[in-house]
């Protein structure tokens, strides 16, 4: 989860362009998710920008709302050259 003011857009960006990278894809407005343990990744990241007030690590299990194949393709868009395309398909 993330949230950063307005005034450091750039940063905000950044960080979200990495996440994408990282195999990451939005689920809702801020929230990203990834099905791997990416955390020394993204605090690497969160270093690197400055961010460390402002991102929520969150690591758990969907209890309710199953994230089924079409759901997975919306939030991680295969073919858009994230780091999900090749994972995706054991994913799905």
């Amino acid at each position: 989860m993330l949230e950063v003011p307005e005034e450091e857009r750039r940063k905000r960006d950044q960080f979200r362009s990495l996440m994408l990278e990282l195999g990451f894809g939005p689920l809702y407005h801020s929230v990203y998710i990834s099905p791997w343990d990416t955390l020394e990744d993204v605090l690497e990241c969160v270093r690197a920008l400055g961010l460390e007030g402002n991102c929520t690590y969150v690591q758990g299990e969907i209890r309710h709302g199953v994230i089924l194949p079409e759901k997975a393709r919306n939030v991680w868009r295969p073919g858009e050259g994230r780091g999900i395309v090749s994972r995706e398909a054991r994913l799905v």
